[in-house]
């Protein structure tokens, strides 16, 4: 979940067209089927939208929903964690 926040956050910047998960896969190289069961959650928690699509096998792009401010918290705490993580690591 953290990395593939993280990264949807990074290729928002971009990407104004919308993300799919694809492109994230790409960045993380996280398994696609991972990748998808979290971009569903979090289109479920409404912190992203899914956009229309051209046609029935176009990719599915997402956006990012924010309004609320709740997609800001969710990705400083990823950072956070990354940053946390990252540091004993290298501890060890």
């Amino acid at each position: 979940m953290v990395d593939v926040a993280a990264a949807i956050a990074d290729l928002a910047a971009r990407s104004p067209g919308g993300i799919t998960v694809r492109m994230i896969h790409s960045q993380t190289r996280i398994p696609d089927g991972q990748v998808k069961q979290v971009v569903k959650r979090l289109v479920e928690a409404g912190l992203l939208l899914e956009l229309p699509r051209n046609t029935p096998r176009a990719p599915l792009y997402h956006a990012i929903d924010y309004s609320g401010g709740s997609w800001v918290a969710l990705v400083q705490t990823c950072r956070t964690f990354q940053t946390t993580t990252t540091d004993s690591q290298v501890a060890q």
